[in-house]
């Protein structure tokens, strides 16, 4: 979702620190990627910054840095996968199945990225769904699911459920693809799975997207004493994209409480205008809120302030 747009403040930074500044954002925003692999990563930033420091051979210096460091070289890398797949757009053939399957029998860890999915026919998603239900190989079940994540799985759900009742590991991240993938069921097995897991774990962010499609009243107790409990900026940055995702497919006043937490909480100005736009499209806008969002330090939710503001003069 933030992938192709630029975080809050960003100029700041590059202005304040310069290359240093932009090795921060680099960083910053591997680890994003680290959390969430299937998007990928923009070079608007760093082309920005050589644009206005040109006697710093800006790639150079981050390629040096992420030798060091894990998460500029993933920035670095997602940089690159993204301006491939945006030459092969032009010139490749329309997704299918077969494309897709050859993908997913190589090395390539996405098969197919969101807007190709969205070009697979329902045969293609049928043929294959029936081969994802015959793979037992953990890192190929991945990349099935990583298409199920944004397409609905066309037969029953038992089979992800089984998987999202395995064992959590941040070095696989099956459970989290499977859990993600039953955001379009509804259903009082996932609905039980995802309460018991969300009460218990230590890790709850894959199991949030069980709710999307299972949320029913007071679950906000549950969702707010979840996000208590932090208050690392990289931990609360991987759970809103959940909370999001629940509170934007089901439209409840109880939404206040727990994003208002996050929101508190939260330093990723592209979520914050989201947060708000959750809270105003509910009636729960605070005051103290809509005030802050006149100096929002993200262009965006400046914007939202005056579209709020110009729409309460017009009432």
């Amino acid at each position: 979702m933030i992938y192709g747009s630029h975080w809050c403040g960003q100029n700041a930074i590059t202005d304040l620190d310069g290359i240093e500044g932009l090795k921060y954002i680099a960083e910053t925003r591997g680890k994003a990627l680290a959390e969430h692999s299937d998007h990928c990563g923009d070079r608007f930033t760093v082309d920005q910054f050589q644009e206005k420091n040109p006697k710093i051979k800006v790639y150079q210096e981050l390629t040096k840095a992420a030798k060091d460091n894990q998460f500029i070289k993933k920035f670095l890398n997602a940089i690159k996968e993204n301006t491939n797949l945006k030459d092969q757009n032009s010139k490749r053939p329309k997704f299918n199945y077969r494309i897709v399957k050859e993908n997913i029998e190589s090395k390539k860890v996405i098969p197919v990225f969101p807007a190709g999915i969205r070009e697979l026919t329902k045969t293609d998603l049928k043929k294959l769904a029936a081969d994802f239900l015959q793979e037992t190989a953990p890192d190929k079940q991945v990349k099935y699911l990583r298409i199920f994540n944004t397409a609905k799985f066309p037969y029953d759900h038992q089979h992800i459920l089984q998987i999202a009742k395995g064992k959590d590991s941040q070095n696989n991240r099956l459970v989290e693809y499977a859990c993600n993938a039953l955001r379009h069921f509804e259903g009082p097995d996932i609905r039980q799975f995802a309460i018991r897991k969300l009460s218990s774990t230590g890790n709850p962010t894959g199991y949030l997207y069980l709710l999307v499609a299972n949320y029913q009243k007071g679950d906000h107790e549950l969702l707010t004493k979840i996000v208590t409990r932090y208050k690392n900026e990289d931990v609360i940055h991987s759970l809103v994209w959940g909370y999001i995702d629940i509170f934007q497919a089901n439209k409840t006043a109880e939404c206040k409480k727990p994003l208002e937490i996050i929101y508190d909480k939260l330093t990723c100005g592209i979520h914050r205008k989201d947060i708000i736009e959750i809270l105003y499209d509910n009636g729960v806008l605070s005051k103290r809120i809509l005030q802050e969002t006149e100096f929002d330090s993200y262009d965006g939710t400046r914007k939202l302030y005056n579209k709020i503001r110009k729409a309460a003069a017009n009432n």
